[in-house]
């Protein structure tokens, strides 16, 4: 990794990356898991850390790509590293279709969900299915409702990119209610933080929906799995009001505090954490 380090010595992008490749021609692709580390060292080091992995990955072949990002995703965890990923993938895409579609049609939930796999096969998904992917977004929209062997940390964060992937005019309640009413929806994760937050959100309640997003909120109060989490996650709503952070505006917080629904929540809210 040293050597390849040393290619950012100068400030030329073009002479950076032609290193890099060298580089990488001569030694080939580094071990995963000391890409990781290096990556997880210096995450600021964003253009750098995108530069080596995009090299990286145009080396790999499509079915090599979901493999050796868990691997790299594993050591190194962060959010950051996730991005990194991302970009690094999306970059490879536009350069060579044939390697976009191989990897695309290597999607399924054998290569995404259960214990053995990471994250990063979430977030390569999700590029897809902004792209219009339908099965992708599939794969994404079920595993919280516990479709797949999805682990908590997977199908919390398929729950956030699902969400993000809402079309324009469908109700963001209708996608989180699905997910509550999953008989097999994980609880071992902080689900119910996603399911309080998003309904607080002033999108999820659409046109004269605040009350059925309210209901919604406090059905997610009276479920074992997530009660707690949601009661953790609305507490600074309940006990700071508008001095709360987050997306409440004065007039969503006078609509809140004038709805008999909210009186409940925050009664429940009280009981969950002062039992």
């Amino acid at each position: 990794m040293e050597r390849l380090a040393a290619c950012f010595e100068g400030s030329d992008e073009a002479a950076q990356r032609d290193c890099i490749s060298r580089e990488l021609q001569e030694v080939g692709p580094p071990p995963p898991e000391d890409l990781g580390a290096w990556v997880c060292s210096r995450l600021d080091e964003i253009h750098a850390n995108r530069a080596v992995f995009e090299g990286i990955l145009a080396m790999l072949g499509p079915h090599e790509v979901l493999e050796y990002c868990d691997s790299v995703t594993k050591t190194c965890p962060d959010v950051g590293m996730g991005y990194t990923i991302l970009d690094s993938v999306a970059a490879v895409c536009e350069l060579d279709r044939s390697w976009c579609g191989t990897l695309q049609a290597l999607l399924d939930s054998e290569s995404m969900f259960g214990e053995s796999h990471s994250t990063s096969t979430l977030r390569i998904a999700h590029r897809f299915a902004q792209k219009g992917d339908d099965w992708a977004r599939y794969l994404l929209e079920e595993a919280p409702r516990g479709t797949f062997d999805a682990t908590g940390e997977q199908a919390q964060l398929a729950a956030h990119l699902a969400f993000d992937l809402r079309r324009e005019g469908e109700p963001a309640r209708d996608y989180i209610a699905s997910v509550l009413e999953g008989t097999k929806t994980p609880a071992d994760t902080r689900m119910g933080c996603f399911l309080a937050a998003m309904l607080m959100r002033e999108h999820s309640w659409g046109e004269g929906g605040l009350e059925e997003s309210l209901l919604l909120c406090e059905r997610v109060l009276q479920d074992g799995r997530f009660q707690l989490d949601a009661a953790l996650q609305l507490q600074d709503y309940v006990r700071r009001g508008l001095d709360a952070p987050g997306w409440i505006s004065p007039s969503q917080w006078a609509a809140l505090v004038g709805s008999p629904t909210w009186t409940r929540i925050t009664e429940r809210v009280l009981v969950l954490l002062n039992p």
